[in-house]
């Protein structure tokens, strides 16, 4: 992952008990998923709203509903903290976040917008019926023609299953 460099500004208490800051990352294109803030107080839940702008006027809703939370320890329980929200890809300049109000009073002291690394893609076999094989003795070579059912089809391997316990061969 990475911690992509943004300044946060502006971190505020509302009048209704909302708190909140924007980032401001400095320039468009660099890409964040996930917001970590850094929250004082140790007793609170808050639902989360993160919303993004190019020019820092006009506002649009990037995710509406993640908490964060704080709950203090009990008796021979540890304390428990939450503050991190995962967002949609965004690659605005500025990312706003809402603390709507709930219990507790968290104060805002920090955040970091980060870059999650990208999970792999899913890997999808597709089982193939074994063709005729076409054999060239003087080449000494074999080939196969693989038919993936339609034309385009992406693929980045083929793995085959042979039964000659050891041969030595190019592909």
């Amino acid at each position: 992952e990475e911690v992509v460099p943004a300044t946060l500004v502006d971190p505020v208490a509302l009048p209704d008990g909302a708190v909140r800051a924007v980032l401001d990352k400095g320039k468009r294109g660099l890409r964040t998923d996930e917001l970590r803030l850094e929250l004082e107080g140790d007793d609170f839940l808050r639902r989360a709203r993160v919303e993004t702008s190019d020019d820092g006027k006009r506002w649009g809703v990037l995710v509406d509903g993640p908490r964060v939370y704080a709950v203090p320890g009990a008796e021979g329980l540890e304390a428990v903290r939450h503050t991190a929200i995962a967002h949609p890809p965004s690659e605005t300049r500025w990312l706003r976040v809402t603390l709507l109000p709930g219990a507790g009073k968290p104060r805002l002291l920090g955040a970091s917008a980060v870059r999650r690394p990208s999970a792999p893609p899913p890997v999808d076999t597709l089982p193939l019926p074994v063709p005729p094989r076409i054999d060239d003795p003087a080449r000494k070579t074999s080939r196969w023609d693989l038919d993936l059912g339609a034309a385009g089809v992406p693929f980045e391997a083929v793995s085959l299953a042979v039964s000659t316990p050891a041969f030595e061969r190019r592909v």
